[in-house]
């Protein structure tokens, strides 16, 4: 074999370069070359960005192959397909294109809620996974972001489900929605507060998102009390719901354990690390819970018009504006 035939044969042609090489043209740093407040997950050893001061340099991170590539992409390309769905929501629901329903306008306000969330949180994730590496300060502000909008998404989840639960119980649809919106607010003070920031305090951050979570199930048990397990599914997709919730504990697993790449350390440096799991995790629960949504709204499109709740269209839209 000639030469000549063997560098055409040769694995990583110069038009794609190895890791090596990609290393050292954008100068990727070993984790022992980190400073401490970069250090935060032992076992992935290699492809760090190095610290730039620049936010230009940051974005330009977006086109090469980094430990932070996966964690960008796993919610920055979800980004636009979700902000897609929302406008075809908009449009559907809103009545501004044919459907086989007869949408309130209410239940714009509702998907929408689900929406704001969704796209809140993988704004703000893939924010800052892109900028982590631009300075110490904007990486703890972009860590407080990220934090609250997973706060926005436990938010934007449950107030539509609160509102297809209890479509004939307004006071109760006020008092649940009332309660789980001021958790969730006094969630994202603390969450952007200083206090935040402290070390100590950020081991409150998944224990508080657990908690803000799982108080999403005292309606739910409610709302099976009042009409019972079917009826309940019927309502709200309830069978979604627990899907979904499922999903962000069996995704929360990998991001706790730091698994697999505490068993692998060094091998999973750029893909299939605990925290691109943890993302591709939430964005899969995101999905569950759109499809048990679209469940219950046209499942209430066929049986709970005004003729049976004749106060549906009027409470509904002020209890939505008022939350």
């Amino acid at each position: 074999m000639t030469k000549e035939s063997s560098r055409k044969q040769s694995p990583h042609p110069k038009n794609e370069p190895t890791p090596a090489e990609v290393s050292n043209r954008y100068g990727l740093l070993c984790y022992d070359q980190l400073p401490d407040w970069r250090k935060d997950n032992p076992y992935i050893w290699t492809q760090y960005r190095p610290i730039s001061h620049s936010f230009r340099q940051c974005i330009a991170s977006l086109g090469y192959l980094h430990n932070q590539t996966g964690n960008i992409y796993s919610h920055l390309l979800f980004l636009f397909p979700a902000l897609a769905m929302s406008m075809h929501c908009s449009l559907v629901l809103g009545g501004f294109r044919e459907s086989l329903t007869s949408p309130r306008h209410h239940d714009l306000l509702a998907f929408g809620s689900f929406f704001a969330g969704a796209m809140t949180c993988m704004g703000f994730s893939s924010f800052y996974h892109t900028f982590m590496n631009h300075s110490e300060g904007v990486a703890k502000r972009g860590k407080q972001l990220d934090f609250a909008g997973i706060t926005c998404l436990i938010w934007g989840s449950f107030m539509p489900t609160l509102y297809y639960c209890f479509t004939c119980e307004a006071d109760l649809m006020k008092m649940y929605m009332t309660i789980f919106s001021t958790i969730g607010a006094m969630s994202l003070v603390f969450l952007l507060s200083p206090l935040a920031q402290n070390p100590s305090a950020q081991k409150l951050v998944v224990p508080l998102f657990v908690t803000f979570a799982a108080s999403g199930l005292f309606p739910l048990w409610h709302g099976i009390k009042l009409y019972g397990y079917d009826r309940m599914n019927q309502l709200t997709g309830l069978e979604y719901v627990l899907a979904h919730g499922a999903l962000y504990l069996l995704a929360l697993t990998p991001y706790l354990t730091q698994f697999p790449e505490r068993f692998f350390p060094g091998k999973c440096d750029i893909w299939f690390s605990s925290h691109q799991l943890f993302h591709v995790g939430v964005v899969m629960a995101a999905c569950v819970h759109l499809a048990g949504l679209l469940k219950a709204y046209y499942f209430q499109q066929a049986h709970y018009q005004a003729a049976i709740c004749p106060l549906l269209n009027t409470w509904k839209g002020d209890l939505l504006h008022v939350v």
